[in-house]
């Protein structure tokens, strides 16, 4: 039985974490074309990722691949959108 463990996760993080569950190996470069976000959006979540415990990137000296390390995570709350910034990023709306 997998352990599942609620995180706080914001749309985008989801959206990564949904990838990574379906398709592994996958670099950073391949991660950001099928999601289609621009570079900085991604190092920003990956980090957040990262931070919370959920992923690990794992660089080469030409490509840097993103492993899922909690593939039972899900989101601690029902999404409610919220805008924090002006441009609405995608990231930029959260789980509450």
């Amino acid at each position: 039985m997998a352990h599942q463990m609620k995180v706080n996760l914001n749309t985008m993080e989801a959206r990564v974490i949904a990838l990574l569950r379906r398709r592994y190996p996958i670099t950073t470069d391949e991660l950001r074309k099928e999601l289609s976000v621009r570079r900085d959006t991604l190092d920003r979540v990956l980090k957040r990722l990262a931070a919370k415990g959920v992923l690990i990137l794992e660089p080469l000296p030409d490509k840097t691949y993103v492993r899922l390390l909690l593939p039972g995570v899900e989101p601690a709350a029902e999404p409610s959108i919220e805008r924090s910034d002006k441009d609405g990023d995608d990231d930029s709306i959260a789980y509450r």
